[in-house]
């Protein structure tokens, strides 16, 4: 994460986290109303009612998933080290990682005869 979106983070945690009063062993960052962990549908109903408020037009294809997939596709390609993308991602397991090494070898592969007109 950038320096930037840890300071954000970390001013949340400190700050506006408490206000749900979390329970004492809860570890979850982001909390529901009752001070729980959000859920994986709540996190996708958040991302839709971004995507239609920001690209309206584009809204029904990106997901949570894809915007990690994409995290990590360009981190590839920027880097092209798959143990940091690994270490980025939260990967125990590089193989986990190798799954966007192949779709980035696709995406240059689609593009690399494209004309420079």
């Amino acid at each position: 994460m950038s320096d930037r979106a840890e300071e954000i983070l970390s001013d949340y945690i400190e700050n506006a986290r408490p206000e749900y009063a979390p329970a004492e062993k809860e570890e979850a960052v982001f909390l529901n109303r009752s001070g729980q962990r959000i859920s994986v549908r709540a996190i996708q109903k958040l991302v839709k009612k971004y995507m239609l408020s920001s690209v309206p037009d584009k809204a029904d294809r990106i997901t949570p998933h894809k915007l990690r997939t994409t995290f990590a596709e360009n981190m590839l390609m920027k880097t092209g080290d798959v143990e940091k993308v690994q270490k980025l991602m939260g990967h125990s397991s590089i193989s986990s990682t190798m799954h966007y090494v192949t779709s980035t070898e696709e995406a240059i592969e689609a593009v690399r005869n494209l004309s420079q007109d």
